[in-house]
């Protein structure tokens, strides 16, 4: 289901960018969460769309110039949840982000992982 978030955030960022224009993804560890966040060199939302825009059937632009549902966001925010995690999105001064984190334990017991031989 994760690879459904991926695949939607990434569409997503894809439909809006620029033509020529680099979508960049990245992930890394906070705390006790992994943040992932998909940035784009797209237009700025407007601040007036940015807390609807995980809302079903939400869309920012008319439905003859982008295709889509207005579901692939809500979605996501669904899968996220579901995993106990958040999702949201910024503008910032030059990209659209992207951002959600999933906990790296549920139980409060770090996941233990088999040691790689390659380590020592």
């Amino acid at each position: 289901m994760i690879s459904q978030v991926f695949t939607n955030l990434i569409s997503n960022s894809v439909k809006y960018a620029p033509p020529q224009t680099s979508i960049i993804l990245n992930a890394f560890e906070e705390q006790d969460s992994l943040h992932v966040q998909v940035s784009n060199q797209g237009p700025p939302v407007p601040p007036e769309h940015l807390k609807q825009i995980f809302d079903k059937f939400h869309r920012i632009t008319e439905a003859d110039r982008v295709t889509g549902t207005g579901l692939g966001l809500s979605i996501c925010k669904g899968i996220i949840e579901a995993h106990g995690g958040k999702i949201w999105a910024e503008n910032l001064a030059k990209s659209f982000v992207f951002h959600f984190t999933l906990p790296l334990r549920l139980d409060g017991i770090l996941p233990q992982y088999p040691k790689d031989p390659n380590d020592e």
